[in-house]
């Protein structure tokens, strides 16, 4: 994608003020934790788990897993790209990018703000471009015609320097909006002249994959030359990379997930074979190895059984340090839970800190306290629960991993707290029985439900797995090609428009919802459209067969009535119900972008066709 597609694209409106003190905050967050830390400290954690970082002169071919926000020795931002090579092993490649956002001046003013720039900010800015960008302050229908307009992009070495300098030039900007006053006279201040700061808000590593057209999921030969690094798609490897994934659960005293109760057990599966630390000093009898088998008739092909390998230490700080060690040994790219913040890594990082161990040192985990959450800088960290709360409409409406896991046979076996610690002190073997269950389920899920998609989905968004994840549906479906962004935005003014109608008639034709909704998004709403849309969420619109007079001949037409149903949202409708009909739209949307679109030689915008996605449009009332 080049950029100048990618900038018409992707940024279309100004974003939101709510996104953009949000990513705000986020950038600032990661400044303050440290993630611009020295070359030095950053590659500590790496050389860890033996990972090979690229340096001149080097070429390999890798898949790309994830990347992260860094900096290089000569203190440049740049982003830390992880690829997985064929073999399984994984390297390290960094690749040196300015962050930048665009100011908008007066016309015929920008070579004078770009000289006032130049002056005033000499230490901060790295350079300044002038470039045509859409024209946003047109109204919507001129919007629309793509009408340009020039602005200037400045770029920074750092990721600091852009926030000094945007902190500044935001007052500056409000307190001309507030004035609203034109440059008049020999004597003006050069400041009044800037209008508007744009795509300032947008989270450095999403800038980056954009620009460079570059997306987890997809093969790369890598070359690092004096002039930087190269990456180029290799189109002859559509496969998925062999990646080492780990699903963990952690099993606390209480068996209640809470901070301050010892953790009895760790059970964890890495790459189908599964592995259990026993903390002896909360069990009076040690376990041995144990085979785990789904209940008869749960998996009706064939029976599913795993083997656990048991570890019995003797006490909770041999019993973390015990799976830190297997986890640097086995190195695992991607790490799996379930309902992270009650009972996986916060807790780890609690119990951790109390015998003085940092799982940031161990790991190279930071933990996200305000989240409750943990992400990575390389391996990706993927809470399934997540994804379950984003896709419900798959799941009958519940959230818990037995329901998740019901359809497909994986189902755990149910124990409560009370009863498990009744077997700790009775039969600990069979303790050890039940708890496993719960994490042979989390990884036979996620191989099954969640790994694909969400590979396929990184190779269209220009986000990490985690944040593919973890992300808002909507928010995610504006990064989408074009052909399915149009869709949901197509989706949120026709539920709108009918809401608004309904609110003056008791019924809603077709014909008047085309009319609003040209009139609120200034987009036309077609009916193959519409039948799209009928087809990706079943069971939202009603419709039904009508005549209607038409004036200009004074004569009948067809037309049909459209009426909305809410039963699909009703279970989990935790704000309005249109807001709530919007977000499973998307998260319908996702999915079926997500099923299609692993192709060999990679994602073909203008080709891809989704199951059910161009349907005829005589599917619809005459």
């Amino acid at each position: 994608m080049q950029r100048a597609n990618a900038l018409v694209n992707i940024y279309v409106l100004p974003a939101p003020k709510s996104t953009i003190r949000f990513c705000e905050k986020k950038m600032k967050h990661e400044t303050r934790k440290g993630i611009y830390r020295s070359s030095k400290k950053r590659k500590l954690v790496p050389s860890k788990f033996s990972f090979d970082v690229l340096t001149e002169g080097d070429k390999a071919l890798g898949w790309l897993l994830t990347f992260a926000n860094s900096s290089s020795e000569e203190q440049h931002s740049c982003v830390d790209l992880y690829f997985v090579r064929q073999d399984g092993t994984m390297f390290q490649a960094e690749h040196k990018f300015r962050p930048y956002f665009y100011v908008a001046a007066k016309d015929k003013m920008e070579m004078n703000v770009d000289a006032y720039l130049r002056g005033r900010y000499q230490c901060q800015i790295a350079d300044i471009q002038l470039v045509e960008e859409e024209d946003l302050d047109l109204d919507l229908k001129k919007h629309l015609s793509g009408l340009q307009k020039t602005c200037l992009k400045i770029s920074f070495n750092t990721l600091q320097q852009l926030l000094q300098v945007k902190s500044d030039l935001i007052k500056v900007v409000e307190r001309n909006r507030e004035a609203a006053e034109e440059s008049t006279g020999q004597n003006q201040d050069l400041a009044d002249c800037i209008v508007d700061l744009r795509e300032y808000g947008e989270p450095y590593h999403v800038c980056f994959a954009i620009d460079n057209d570059i997306r987890c999921g997809l093969w790369y030969n890598v070359h690092v030359s004096s002039d930087g690094l190269t990456l180029e798609r290799d189109l002859d490897h559509f496969k998925y990379a062999e990646i080492h994934v780990c699903a963990f659960d952690v099993k606390t005293e209480r068996f209640l997930g809470v901070d301050d109760d010892s953790v009895v057990m760790i059970s964890y599966m890495v790459d189908g074979q599964g592995h259990l630390i026993i903390n002896t000093e909360c069990v009076d009898r040690d376990i041995k190895d144990l085979k785990y088998a789904l209940k008869p008739g749960y998996y009706p092909k064939a029976p599913l059984e795993v083997c656990f390998t048991v570890t019995n230490v003797k006490n909770e700080e041999e019993l973390l340090k015990s799976w830190f060690a297997h986890m640097i040994d086995v190195k695992p790219g991607i790490y799996v839970t379930y309902k992270d913040d009650s009972s996986g890594w916060p807790l780890l990082k609690t119990r951790a800190t109390h015998y003085g161990l940092r799982i940031e040192d161990e790991l190279g985990f930071q933990c996200e306290d305000i989240q409750g959450g943990c992400r990575a800088r390389f391996p990706c960290v993927l809470d399934c629960f997540a994804w379950v709360k984003r896709n419900i409409f798959r799941f009958d409406g519940g959230t818990d991993l037995k329901a998740a896991t019901e359809s497909m046979y994986y189902v755990p076996e149910d124990a409560s707290p009370k009863r498990m610690a009744l077997l700790r002190a009775n039969d600990p073997q069979m303790m050890a029985y039940y708890s496993v269950s719960d994490v042979v389920s989390m990884y036979k899920f996620y191989n099954k439900s969640i790994h694909c998609l969400i590979f396929n989905l990184t190779t269209i968004i220009p986000m990490t797995p985690d944040e593919v994840v973890h992300g808002e549906s909507s928010a995610l479906c504006k990064l989408l090609p074009e052909k399915f962004r149009l869709l949901e935005e197509l989706f949120s003014s026709t539920v709108t428009t009918i809401d608004m109608i309904n609110r003056k008639k008791k019924y809603v034709l077709f014909s008047d919802i085309c009319e609003g909704v040209e009139r609120l998004g200034g987009r036309k709403l077609s009916r193959k459209y519409f039948a799209q849309m009928v087809k990706l969420l079943p069971g939202t619109f009603e419709t039904k067969s009508t005549l209607v007079r038409d004036h200009s001949t004074s004569g009948m037409e067809s037309d049909f009535e459209v009426s909305l149903s809410y039963k699909y949202v009703k279970d989990h409708c935790k704000v309005s119900k249109t807001i709530a009909l919007h977000d499973s739209f998307c998260s319908k949307l996702l999915f079926f972008v997500g099923m299609c679109a692993r192709v060999p030689g990679g994602f073909d915008v203008e080709e891809a066709q989704l199951p059910g996605y161009d349907v005829d449009e005589a599917e619809l009332p005459n």
